[in-house]
């Protein structure tokens, strides 16, 4: 059914659906009434399915229209079985731009709205697409449950605002289904009003904030975990050209029909992490965790071959913030020449780009000097040989 088949707000008065949905509204605060309301709603909707189906313009400006869905998400906090019903009558209104073109899954995945996981799956299932939609600010869905609000510096931020609805088990949850029908979300960067950048950002705001309840470290480490997944997949599909642009974008079958468990079998989250920009990993709650779980892994090389300690010199971390840690966790990697690089650790460590620091490099000498001569004379051996005359 088109959105033209719908009756509007210019043909009269609002359906007696929408008038209770009101009447909820002004019961808000009482349990008991809201169960029975929702109850009198799905009975009303059961009996004048029709009326699940009016829509009502919203100004010329705005370009939206708000449908029964749009509404009820927004506001109010629907059961399960009211949003099915309605998906039921007229699931044309999960593809309906509303104020801000938005969608419902915008309002679902809101923080605000603190909608139950299932509902998120269910619209997921009716309309995958919803996970790539932007709305006008660019904002898809994940970005409503990943809100900076709390981000805000002190002086502009209520000190009321806390980190325990964006932290909440609940979240996480919409969080993992967001980036399991839409994993690129993660990568995706936005200029929105309270912050710009991508997911991962917001992330890393979260970790140099200092405001995360010690309860909620936790929660904090495992969001950190589950970005890193999908950013790691994202980047596995755009890389093997499986995923052109406009698939990455829009068709969530062709990110489906991947086989991501092969994918995801050469993930491995501390070389993840260390390679991500920010070097979220110097946090030492973070840190702890990470090795914590998966220390081992420092000791194997990724799917390009190359070790945690090579890439975490690489991308600026000092023998203090990371370094000191994953060479304890795998001692061998100081004697082992990075695949790409040719240079041991010590040397990555000297000529790293802006931020070579010859307090590291001091570091990882002292940590093992007996293997200096076993490093070098290879390499001596390889000048010799290169620098000997041809005959």
């Amino acid at each position: 059914m088109s959105t033209n088949d719908n009756k509007n707000s210019n043909s009269g008065q609002l359906p007696t659906l929408w008038k209770m949905l009101y009447a909820h509204q002004i019961n808000a605060e009482d349990e008991d009434v809201i169960s029975d309301h929702w109850t009198a709603i799905m009975n009303r909707l059961q009996t004048h399915a029709e009326e699940a189906r009016w829509c009502g313009n919203i100004d010329a400006h705005a370009r939206g229209i708000v449908s029964f869905m749009h509404k009820a998400l927004a506001f109010f906090n629907p059961p399960l079985e009211v949003v099915g019903k309605v998906i039921e009558i007229f699931p044309e209104c999960l593809q309906m731009r509303g104020l801000g073109g938005t969608l419902p899954l915008h309002y679902v995945a809101s923080l605000d709205g603190n909608h139950s996981v299932d509902v998120v799956k269910l619209i997921l299932e009716h309309y995958p697409q919803a996970a790539f939609a932007k709305d006008n600010s660019g904002d898809t869905p994940l970005r409503w449950a990943l809100t900076l609000t709390a981000l805000a510096p002190a002086e502009r931020s209520p000190q009321h605002m806390m980190y325990s609805d964006l932290l909440s088990h609940r979240n996480l949850k919409v969080i993992r289904a967001l980036l399991k029908a839409n994993p690129h979300a993660a990568l995706q960067s936005t200029n929105h009003v309270s912050g710009g950048g991508d997911p991962w950002k917001i992330v890393c705001k979260l970790w140099r904030c200092g405001r995360v309840n010690e309860s909620l470290i936790g929660n904090l480490c495992e969001l950190t975990e589950i970005m890193l997944r999908a950013r790691y997949l994202a980047r596995s599909l755009m890389h093997s050209s499986c995923c052109d642009d406009s698939a990455r974008n829009m068709d969530i079958t062709a990110v489906r029909s991947m086989n991501e468990a092969s994918l995801l079998a050469s993930f491995r989250p501390l070389h993840a992490i260390v390679q991500e920009e920010h070097q979220v990993l110097a946090n030492p709650k973070c840190r702890t965790y990470f090795l914590d779980r998966y220390g081992e892994q420092a000791a194997h090389h990724d799917a390009n071959g190359r070790l945690c300690l090579h890439l975490a010199i690489e991308n600026g971390y000092t023998w203090n913030t990371a370094v000191k840690d994953l060479y304890e966790a795998a001692r061998q990697a100081m004697e082992t020449r990075d695949l790409n690089t040719r240079l041991y650790p010590f040397m990555s460590a000297a000529v790293v780009e802006e931020n070579s620091d010859t307090g590291t490099v001091f570091e990882l000498l002292r940590a093992d000097p007996s293997s200096l001569t076993t490093m070098i004379q290879p390499l001596l051996k390889e000048y010799v040989d290169y620098a000997a005359p041809i005959n």
